[in-house]
C-alpha cells in the first residue's frame, strides 16, 4: 500500500526511499533493495585469503588455449569452467578474442556464471540476466530496468589473463612481466590428479622433472620431451596440463598417452611405485616330482 513502511527485517539495508517515478509499475522499495544490498559486502562471501606479497603477482597455468572457443563460436554458449588457487573461474573470449577469467559468481545473487551465456561481447548471468562487459567486468545492463543507468560500483571480480604457448595463464596482479615461456609445441592433454597441488609438485620434483619456473616441469615422457603444468583445483585435486616440445608422430601417441597415465598413478599413489621397485612379482613354484608337465 502507498505509504506502508516494509519491515526492517525483509530489508535491513535500505537506507532511504526513492520517487516511485524512478520505477513505474514496480514496487519501490523491493527494487531498490535489488540494486541497493550490492553496496554492502555478500555476508555469505568466503573470507579473501591473504597471499604473500612474493605471490601475489604469479602467474598460474589455468586451460590450454584450445579448450577456449572462439570468440564467434562461444555466442549463446556457457562459459569454460576453471579453477584458480582453488577457487573456480568462469573463462570466455571477448569480441576481439581476449580471454576473460572472472570469479564464477555474479555480484547480484551470487550465482554462478558458468549456468550464464556468452553474447555480443558480454557475460550475462542466467539468474535475472544482468550483462557484464569484458574487461573490467562492469555490469553495463540490467533487463528489468532497461532504463536503469547501472551503478559503476556494480562490477564481476576479474583477473589478468595471457596465453603463452597455447596455455592460458591468470593473476591476481594487475601489472607485471608475462607468463614464463615453456617451450610447448603440442598440447598432449589435461589430467586430473585426485591429489594436492602441493603433493603432486613434490613427487614431480622427486621423480626427475625439473622446475624451470613456478608450475613448470620438464623432463621426458616416454623417451620424448615434454613440460607438466600443475593447477591446484582444491584441496585434493590437481590438474596436470601436458605438453610436448615438439610434434610427436601419430604412431607414438598411444605410448605417450600411457605413459601419461602411469605418471598420474604413481602422483595419486606414491607407494604404488616403491611397492613395484621393492617387491618384485614372485618367481613360479617348482614343480613337484612327477607331476604333469
Amino acid at each position: 500500500m502507498p505509504g506502508e513502511r516494509l519491515p526492517a527485517r525483509t530489508v535491513p539495508y535500505l537506507k532511504r526511499r526513492v520517487s516511485p517515478a524512478s520505477f513505474p509499475g514496480r514496487d519501490r522499495y523491493v527494487t531498490l533493495a535489488s540494486v541497493h544490498h550490492l553496496r554492502r559486502p555478500m555476508t555469505d562471501r568466503p573470507a579473501t585469503v591473504e597471499i604473500p606479497h612474493a605471490e601475489a603477482g604469479r602467474w598460474h597455468p589455468v586451460l590450454p588455449s584450445s579448450h577456449l572457443p572462439a570468440a564467434a563460436a562461444q555466442q549463446a554458449s556457457c562459459p569454460m569452467l576453471g579453477f584458480f588457487e582453488g577457487e573456480e573461474l568462469a573463462l570466455w573470449r571477448a569480441d576481439d578474442g581476449t580471454a576473460q577469467a572472472w570469479a564464477n559468481r555474479c555480484p547480484h545473487r551470487g550465482l554462478r556464471f558458468t549456468l550464464g551465456r556468452v553474447a555480443n561481447g558480454r557475460l550475462s548471468c542466467g539468474y535475472h540476466g544482468w550483462e557484464y562487459q569484458a574487461g573490467d567486468g562492469r555490469c553495463v545492463a540490467i533487463p528489468a530496468h532497461p532504463a536503469l543507468t547501472v551503478p559503476r560500483a556494480i562490477c564481476a571480480t576479474t583477473f589478468r589473463t595471457a596465453e603463452v604457448d597455447s596455455i592460458v595463464w591468470v593473476s591476481r596482479a594487475v601489472s607485471g612481466g608475462p607468463p614464463p615461456a615453456t617451450g610447448i609445441r603440442t598440447i598432449l592433454r589435461t589430467l586430473g590428479v585426485r591429489a594436492s597441488h602441493a603433493a603432486v609438485a613434490q613427487a614431480l620434483s622427486g621423480r626427475g622433472w625439473t622446475q624451470a619456473a613456478p608450475d613448470v616441469f620438464t623432463g621426458e615422457l616416454a623417451g620424448h620431451g615434454a613440460v607438466l603444468l600443475p593447477a591446484g583445483a582444491g584441496d585434493s585435486l590437481t590438474l596436470l596440463h601436458a605438453g610436448l616440445v615438439e610434434t610427436p608422430d601419430p604412431a607414438n601417441l598411444p605410448g605417450l598417452h600411457a605413459a601419461l597415465r602411469m605418471l598420474r598413478s604413481m602422483l595419486e599413489t606414491p607407494q604404488l611405485e616403491t611397492a613395484l621397485i621393492e617387491s618384485p612379482l614372485p618367481e613360479a613354484a617348482p614343480a613337484e616330482p612327477g607331476a604333469a608337465q
